[in-house]
């Protein structure tokens, strides 16, 4: 397997996961009583709906990157994916 198909690979399982994060984030916060809490939850959920949709979409550029040269689209991708990791983990804390 290149390095590519698992750096491919990772990203992957790392949306997947924060996607089901995101999925019982949403469950609690339906549960929630304080309609100031929805409204900010809700508003913290826009924000990273935008950074999952870019987040998809440099996956699809990495995997349609030659071999050779899909390392030019790594510093990009990472920088997307620890605001969107930096995102969830504040979402998450607002129910902690």
């Amino acid at each position: 397997m290149s390095a590519k198909s698992v750096y491919e690979q990772q990203l992957q399982n790392q949306l997947n996961e924060w996607n089901k994060q995101i999925s019982d984030l949403k469950k609690k916060a339906d549960h929630a009583s304080d309609f100031d809490a929805k409204a900010e939850f809700n508003g913290q959920v826009e924000q990273i709906h935008a950074l999952q949709q870019t987040a998809n979409k440099n996956l699809k550029e990495l995997q349609g990157a030659p071999e050779i040269s899909w390392d030019y689209l790594k510093k990009d991708i990472e920088i997307v994916w620890r605001k969107l990791e930096i995102a969830i983990k504040n979402l998450t804390s607002f129910f902690e």
